[in-house]
Formats: structure tokens, sequence, C-alpha cells
């Protein structure tokens, strides 16, 4: 879907998107790994190292798929209000998730390190799925969403203004006003 930004050209949402995704993988994704290949290789040896980094690749491309799923920000656009992941309520939620997906997919490892020919199926499968994912989000998902150059604050962080230490008045009265009341 075509969108006009505040200089008049055009975007497509599947254009920025696809940039944030290459940022992820170019400047995050492949230079840990690489690292870590050279770190691993000298430590367990090219065989093994190549193995485990390829499944981490693998993994890391399926999560970066998955967390970009229907994405309609515009990164550094849009302002992100503290306390909206609610982590006072839901850090043990949150570290437990990520203890068991750490867990499940280390043991799926160890599983596939006693026959190292199983990888190749892996392997098939996790790009194979991220490849799908891809292709689906750009004929399907993109023509239907619109970008998102901000995000309207909650409620609660309107009633800053009054507090003494905020320095934000200014800011906050300009948001509270452009907020249509419910």
């Amino acid at each position: 879907m075509r969108q006009k930004n505040n200089t008049g050209k055009e975007w497509e949402s599947n254009t920025v998107t696809d940039f944030s995704k290459k940022a992820v993988l170019f400047q995050t994704i492949f230079p840990l790994f690489a690292a870590l290949f050279i770190y691993y290789a000298l430590a367990w040896g090219a065989w093994p190292a190549s193995l485990h980094i390829l499944y981490g690749f693998s993994f890391a491309l399926l999560l970066r798929q998955v967390l970009f799923w229907k994405y309609r920000k515009i990164p550094f656009s849009c302002v992100t209000v503290p306390g909206r992941s609610r982590l006072q309520y839901l850090w043990l939620v949150y570290g437990q998730s990520f203890l068991v997906s750490v867990s499940a997919f280390s043991t799926l490892e160890r599983a596939l390190f006693r026959n190292p020919t199983t990888f190749l199926i892996y392997y098939a499968a996790a790009f194979g799925l991220a490849a799908g994912l891809d292709v689906y989000q750009r004929l399907f998902v993109y023509e239907k969403i619109r970008l998102l150059y901000e995000d309207k604050p909650d409620r609660v962080m309107i009633t800053l203004v009054g507090f003494p230490r905020c320095r934000g008045d200014v800011f906050l009265s300009v948001l509270r006003d452009s907020i249509p009341s419910s």
C-alpha cells in the first residue's frame, strides 16, 4: 500500500519493512554470528562450529520473520511509551517464556548433533519456513496494512503534566490536545 510521507515522497509498506529487516540482518545478526563462528571454530573445530552457527542463524532468521510479522511502524519514528509492556506484572511470564524457548531449542540442537545429517533437514525446514513467511507477507499482508508514523500515548502519560519534577509540560500538553477524548 502506498503512502505519502511529510515530504510528499511515496513509500510502500514493504519498502520500509524490507529496510528494517535488512538492517537487523546486516548490522546485528551477521556480525554476531561471524564473531561467534571464529570463537567456536577455535574452541570446537570448524565442523561443529559451523553446524552450531548455522543452527543459531536459522533460528535468528525465523525469529526475525516472526517479530516483523505485520510490522506497521517506521523504526525510530514511533515513541515507545514506558510501561506499555507491563513488565512489573509480567516479568515472570517473560522470564519463563525465554527459558522455555532457549531450553527447547538447545534440546533440539543436542538431538540433531546425535546424527549430524539431520541438520540438513532442519536447515531446509527452517530456511523454507522463513522464505515462505516472507513471500506470504509480501503477497498478502503488505497490501492491507498502512504505515504507522506515531503511537498515541496512554492516557496515564498525559496526567504527568501536573507532576512537579516533570519538565515535559509543553510536550505533554500538545499530546493531550492531540488525543481525542473518549
